[in-house]
This record gives structure tokens, sequence and C-alpha cells, in this order.
């Protein structure tokens, strides 16, 4: 299953998602995608004008490979600008991850402070490739490129939110 198809899987049945062994290492699903997923979850209950502001994740315990989990949303506030909202991903009846985050719409200032330009990422096929080696990376494609993106699988990742940290290509 690749990586696209579990966000569909947590926006639109986010109550009812499989993780494929694949996506583990040992007893447990990468805790990244964990957090992509819920992200995904909570994404969906909230206005498209706000973008995510903070996220604070707490893996409780670990979410096991092929057996169903849920990721649920409770809007704790919804402000005039700002959403507050709670994260669980339960699986056999336990708490397996809490997220909290905080969406926010901008807002007009007279305060106007420069900041750096963002990083510039090379596309995906001007990245080096990260051969399988069993136990460090995924099998579920035999090559990953910057991002988390498979060459076999030739699915990019569309969501800045949602890069796993530590694949970025940025200066290769």
């Amino acid at each position: 299953m690749r990586f696209s198809d579990l966000l569909d899987a947590a926006r639109s049945n986010p109550l009812d998602v499989t993780i494929p062994a694949e996506w583990a290492q040992g007893r447990a699903t990468f805790g990244g995608l964990v957090a992509a997923l819920q992200y995904e979850a909570l994404r969906a209950q909230v206005p498209a004008d706000r973008p995510l502001r903070s996220l604070a994740i707490t893996f409780v315990g670990p979410v096991a490979p092929d057996v169903p989990a849920s990721y649920q949303v409770e809007v704790l506030r919804e402000g005039k600008a700002v959403s507050q909202l709670l994260g669980r991903v339960l699986q056999n009846g336990e708490v397996a991850t809490l997220v909290q985050a905080s969406f926010g719409a901008s807002r007009a200032s007279e305060i106007d402070v420069a900041s750096e330009a963002p990083p510039v990422f090379k596309h995906w096929d001007e990245c080096q490739e990260l051969p399988y080696i069993k136990g460090v990376t995924l099998n579920s494609c035999a090559i990953w490129r910057c991002a988390g993106v498979s060459a076999a699988c030739r699915s990019p990742v569309t969501n800045p939110a949602t890069w796993a940290v530590g694949y970025g290509c940025a200066g290769m």
C-alpha cells in the first residue's frame, strides 16, 4: 500500500485504518506515519483557510501493523479564527497516540517581520537513492528518495506537513 493510499484512508474512513506490515519496524508502525495519518484526520475537520499553527504528539504505545486502528478527532474549541483539536489513535481499545493541534487563520497586522525564504527542495527524481536495507528502510517499495517518496511507487508527497523529518534533499 502506498503512502498516498494510507493518507486517503485516514481522510475518508479514519475510524478504521489498517497499516500494512511493510510500514512497520519490529512490533510497531513508524511513528511519523501514525502522526501523518492523525494529522489528515484532524485536517479534514478544520476549515481550509486555517493552516496548522501548532502540533504536539505523544506516542503512548506502539501502533501494531495489520491491526485496525481508529483515528479519532475531538474539536475542543472552534473560534472565529482558531480551531483547537485533540486526536486519539485507538487500537484494541487502548490509546496509542495523542495529538493536540491548533489551526488558525491569518490576521492583518501592522508588524512586518522579515523572514528567510523556505528551503528549496530538488524534485524527487534528482535526489540520491536510498536502497532497501532489511530492518532499516521500508520494503513496500525498494528505493526511497527525498521526503519519503519512492521511485518504484511514483507517488510524490504533496503535503509538506506530512514530510518525514530527515528525508529532505536540500543541499544535496
